[in-house]
C-alpha cells in the first residue's frame, strides 16, 4: 500500500493540491508533505510557480519571435517600395 500512496503521490503532488488529493483518493495532507519531503516530490505551489516562471519566459520569447517577424515583414514591404 505503501508503494501505491508513493506512486499516487508522486504523480499527482506537483499537479494537485493536498486538498484535492485528500479528497479524491483518501490521502491526508501528511501524507501528502512527508512522501514529498521523503522522496523529493516537488509540492504543488513550488511546481505551480516553476510552471508560471516557465511559460512567462516562452511567452516572451514568442512575443519577440513575432515582434521580429513583423519588423521584418514591414522592412521588406519598404524595400519593395524603394523607400
Amino acid at each position: 500500500m505503501k508503494e501505491i500512496t508513493a506512486t499516487i503521490i508522486k504523480e499527482l503532488a506537483p499537479v494537485m493540491s493536498p486538498k484535492e488529493i485528500q479528497k479524491e483518493y483518501g490521502i491526508n495532507f501528511n501524507s501528502v508533505y512527508y512522501y514529498c519531503n521523503k522522496y523529493g516530490i516537488p509540492k504543488y505551489r513550488e511546481y505551480q510557480q516553476h510552471l508560471r516562471e516557465d511559460f512567462e519566459k516562452e511567452y516572451k520569447a514568442l512575443l519577440e519571435d513575432i515582434k521580429i517577424m513583423r519588423q521584418q515583414r514591414v522592412k521588406a514591404l519598404l524595400d519593395e517600395q524603394g523607400i
